[in-house]
């Protein structure tokens, strides 16, 4: 794993000095990195790691099958870097994401947890190589657990309607490789952005078909 983590920061690098100018993303003045100090400064203010617990999302999602959801940013304060980086395949910006997530290492989503995984989103690698650098640096093991269902492969983002997404969710993931979930006493699921919460719940719901008893914390970096 830290092998491949490096060579995802080599690429990374390679990448953002082939293909882009020196200019931070946010703000558009020159920089030889991709954000700027002040941006980053900026960033790092606004960042407060928060969370809601599952019974918020009850009356949306009917069952819920986590415990809690944590959240760094509201969608508003970090749309623009999410959309390159999620759409416009702006990678470089994978490591900004992870000096963000890395302030989640002290809290309590982390404690007890002996397994991370991620949503996959489709066919993109973004959510995989933020897990695979974040789980370096927090020192937990990752799996590569699931996939898109091949019978329901509508993006997400491309609805956008709540209620439309909610019912889109449904069976949206199988598992990608068996796996044995019932010695674990704690599973942290990664997502980028949460709108819903629909397709955490989703995912969370097939490991608790294989452990009632697992507790399980969701992360993401935003809440739209």
């Amino acid at each position: 794993m830290k092998l491949l983590s490096k060579i995802v920061r080599i690429y990374l690098n390679i990448y953002k000095t082939i293909f882009f100018d020196s200019c931070c993303v946010q703000c558009g003045f020159f920089s030889i990195n991709s954000i700027c100090s002040d941006c980053m400064e900026f960033l790092y203010e606004s960042l407060n790691c928060r969370f809601l617990p599952g019974k918020v999302f009850e009356k949306s999602l009917g069952k819920v099958y986590f415990n809690n959801l944590y959240f760094l940013f509201h969608y508003d304060q970090i749309y623009n870097l999410i959309k390159l980086y999620k759409f416009e395949g702006r990678l470089d910006l994978a490591g900004y994401f992870v000096r963000f997530l890395e302030k989640t290492i002290d809290k309590s989503i982390w404690q007890g947890t002996s397994l991370f995984t991620f949503i996959p989103n489709h066919e993109k690698p973004n959510n995989f190589l933020l897990s695979v650098m974040l789980s370096e640096r927090i020192g937990i093991k990752f799996m590569d657990l699931f996939k898109v269902n091949p019978s329901n492969s509508q993006a997400q983002h491309l609805i956008k309607d709540k209620n439309q997404r909610i019912q889109n969710a449904k069976n949206k993931f199988v598992l990608k490789t068996e796996y044995d979930f019932s010695g674990l006493r704690k599973l942290v699921i990664f997502d980028d952005i949460s709108t819903t919460g629909a397709s955490l719940n989703e995912v969370c719901k097939i490991v608790k078909s294989l452990n009632q008893g697992i507790d399980i914390d969701c992360l993401v970096i935003a809440k739209a």
